[in-house]
């Protein structure tokens, strides 16, 4: 394979943030006549939060890979080197999270996640997605390995 080709990831904020967004886009709109300084600056935060994404971009003439964050037109990442890409696995873990109620009391949610990894053949790894749905992860896992052909391993105990 030769050429660069990139994969838009995940988006960098999520449902909560962007619903933020759109009410400091409203709230500029209302604020336009008033000033179009601060309506332009309330703008910019709402558009790079809705439009804000990670993304993969692996360059097989250099050998390198970068997994950058793009905001508002800026791609931030640095470049790692690699001899070849092997596989693509997934894995299976537990995300734990700790929520506390007003009274300090304390519980803890188990929720069992998938990984989607990229393997490359010096033992290096990035991680590509996490969801709680197998079939969801395999589906954005599938159009990844059509490009790069390779193949997808599961190392799950749900086969």
């Amino acid at each position: 394979m030769s050429g660069k080709v990139r994969f838009r990831l995940d988006t960098l904020f999520d449902w909560r943030m962007k619903f933020l967004a759109i009410l400091i886009l409203l709230s500029g709109l209302v604020v336009v006549s008033i000033n179009y300084i601060i309506s332009a600056l309330l703008f910019l935060i709402s558009v790079s939060i809705l439009t804000g994404f990670s993304a993969l971009e692996i360059d097989f003439e250099k050998k390198t890979y970068r997994r950058y964050s793009w905001l508002l037109g800026w791609k931030y990442g640095n470049s790692i080197n690699f001899n070849a890409v092997d596989n693509i696995f997934i894995n299976q873990s537990v995300d734990r999270s700790k929520y506390y109620s007003l009274s300090n009391r304390s519980t803890i949610f188990k929720n069992k996640v998938f990984n989607g990894w990229l393997k490359f053949s010096n033992e290096k790894k990035l991680h590509l997605f996490t969801r709680k749905n197998k079939n969801e992860l395999e589906d954005n896992l599938k159009p990844i390995a059509k490009i790069l052909k390779i193949t997808i391993l599961d190392h799950t105990s749900e086969n």
